[in-house]
């Protein structure tokens, strides 16, 4: 990180503290810092990136207990900045490449942009949003483009019973014939300040990353998605989706139904007249599939895009040079 990052991080610290110090003698002396960035980072679970040590939930309802919820946010806030700065410390125990990096960076830019909005009620643990931020703060969850990635997750194997005989053979060609397992695999997530690489070139950007990634953790099988654009009938709802669903599929990845989303909870038809419209008449209904691209067939994948030059270049930053602003506000028709 830069000196004057690296500054600006110390002149925030110094004012929380200052805060907490003015509103609750003694709340850091009770709650060290770095007692929560050290159950943090022992703290290894499958998935659940908001999953959290039981010791800092039971810290966080005595905050708010003794003091306020203005108080535990801005501990939470605190937090975040201790972690941010031991980043290049704690990131060294993990193999992360250079590629990746560079985004870390830029999201905790953007973390602290967003801390001097003063956002009452964001940063508690009933916000998704914020706990993707920590979970980023706390390298369990990666920037790598258009999502994040969970860095430690796995597949159901429920998910074989989901969608009848074929699926089921299908996932045990896939899982167990050629030996991908269920587990561990890396997990995407959606997170709306990352909409701007939702594009055809910022998804095959994060495909090489994660590519990167595989080839420095050889005891991950591979890259797990679960989302309402890989079903098949957004081919002719929203063709312009279909490079999300085909780009993966045709290299050798597998699509398994796990639900219909009858309530459009995932967010299919937010940011879409045309689904929105054909969902409150009837005529769609959001199913969700699960993605799974095994590590050798993704690494394959992004070998051939290097050496053809199709992957979209990255600039010093980390970030996607070729960006289409129509999908400034993720994916549409």
């Amino acid at each position: 990180m830069t000196s004057g990052f690296e500054r600006r991080i110390d002149e925030m610290k110094a004012q929380f503290t200052a805060d907490l110090s003015r509103a609750q003698p003694g709340l850091l002396d009770r709650y060290p810092i770095q007692g929560c960035i050290t159950a943090l980072d022992e703290f290894r679970c499958y998935g659940r990136y908001g999953s959290l040590p039981a010791e800092m939930i039971r810290m966080s309802q005595a905050i708010t207990e003794n003091t306020s919820a203005r108080i535990l946010e801005k501990y939470h806030q605190l937090l975040m900045l201790g972690l941010i700065e031991s980043f290049e410390t704690r990131s060294a125990l993990k193999r992360i490449p250079e590629s990746i990096r560079v985004l870390f960076e830029v999201e905790f830019k953007r973390i602290l942009d967003e801390m001097r909005l003063g956002r009452d009620g964001f940063y508690l643990y009933e916000t998704e949003e914020f706990l993707k931020d920590l979970a980023v703060c706390r390298l369990k969850l990666y920037p790598c483009g258009a999502e994040f990635l969970d860095e430690l997750s796995g597949i159901p194997r429920v998910l074989l019973l989901k969608g009848g005989l074929s699926q089921c053979l299908d996932g045990i060609a896939f899982h167990v014939v050629r030996r991908n397992g269920f587990k561990p695999y890396y997990e995407l997530h959606m997170h709306a300040p990352l909409r701007a690489s939702f594009t055809r070139e910022g998804w095959d950007a994060t495909y090489v990353r994660i590519a990167d990634l595989l080839k420095l953790n050889r005891d991950i099988k591979g890259v797990s998605c679960t989302s309402w654009w890989y079903d098949p009938k957004l081919e002719t709802i929203s063709p312009r989706l279909t490079y999300l669903r085909r780009v993966p599929l045709e290299n050798g990845a597998r699509m398994f139904f796990v639900g219909l989303d009858r309530d459009a909870a995932s967010g299919a038809i937010r940011m879409s007249e045309t689904r929105k419209r054909l969902y409150e008449s009837g005529q769609y209904v959001p199913a969700l599939y699960l993605m799974a691209w095994a590590r050798g067939d993704l690494i394959a994948w992004a070998d051939r895009v290097r050496g053809k030059g199709q992957a979209a270049e990255l600039s010093s930053e980390g970030l996607v040079t070729a960006i289409d602003p129509r999908c400034h506000d993720g994916p549409t028709p």
